[in-house]
């Protein structure tokens, strides 16, 4: 039986190819385990997709206490995909990219400093790669500060009921200092691993070669839980996206 805590990350690749069969990948996104996400693959890969359905999901989780999370969504490039969510208080998207960081990483500072709430906030950054590589040529200092406070978040917040779901068509090592990557519990790599370099950066190579002579669409590719144990996972078309939009939008002007 799933908890309300549990995260569905997607469906079990093989099993619903090979027998139409819906075997659930989930993670528990409750306080102190890791459940922070990046999720890299090129365009036409399905990422934005499922970035809506994580945002979509995780507005209904009920962790640790009777609260709903509260989602921060920085959209950098402001892709027509999250475009319905534009009026949403926590929305934010180009250069205010930053403010949604700044404002998550000073409510985590204020959990640490002995504010006692601690209902679970997710901060969404899509096409972090980009907004980096775009601070750094705007302001440097800016930049290394942004690096700063994602390390820090990624380390400090999962006590603090603190998540970020990070997606991204690449994910390069420099724009996480300091071995931040390493407090990442889910990295999901979506699209063909034969043209893509995500798998060759975040995988290490005997789970490249499990891969064989698997051939990933739209929505799918492979899941590293904890950097433990890697699943091919899939990601379904939800029926009813209406639905799936209004959870997203719920979960960004929610009180």
């Amino acid at each position: 039986m799933m908890a309300s805590s549990d995260l569905v990350l997607g469906y079990d690749f093989d099993k619903w190819h090979g027998y139409g069969y819906k075997d659930v990948i989930s993670i528990d996104a409750s306080r102190n385990k890791n459940s922070h996400c990046l999720c890299v693959g090129k365009s036409g890969s399905g990422k934005s997709y499922y970035t809506l359905l994580l945002c979509a999901r995780i507005s209904n989780l009920v962790c640790d206490d009777s609260s709903l999370p509260l989602v921060y969504f920085a959209d950098f490039k402001r892709d027509s995909t999250y475009s319905f969510m534009s009026d949403c208080p926590r929305y934010f998207s180009y250069y205010d990219t930053m403010d949604a960081l700044r404002t998550v990483y000073e409510i985590m500072h204020q959990r640490q400093s002995g504010d006692s709430s601690l209902r679970p906030i997710t901060l969404f950054i899509d096409e972090y790669t980009a907004f980096i590589s775009a601070l750094e040529i705007k302001d440097k200092k800016q930049a290394e500060m942004a690096k700063k406070m994602i390390a820090e978040t990624l380390m400090l917040g999962r006590s603090l009921s603190v998540r970020l779901v990070l997606t991204s068509q690449t994910a390069y090592a420099e724009n996480f200092p300091k071995g931040a990557r390493l407090n990442i519990g889910v990295i999901v790599i979506l699209g063909d691993y034969q043209t893509d370099i995500n798998y060759e950066m975040l995988l290490p190579k005997k789970y490249i070669d499990q891969i064989g002579e698997r051939q990933f669409g739209l929505g799918e590719g492979v899941v590293m839980l904890n950097d433990s144990k890697m699943r091919y996972i899939k990601v379904p078309r939800i029926s009813n996206e209406e639905k799936m939009k209004q959870a997203c939008i719920d979960a960004l002007t929610r009180e």
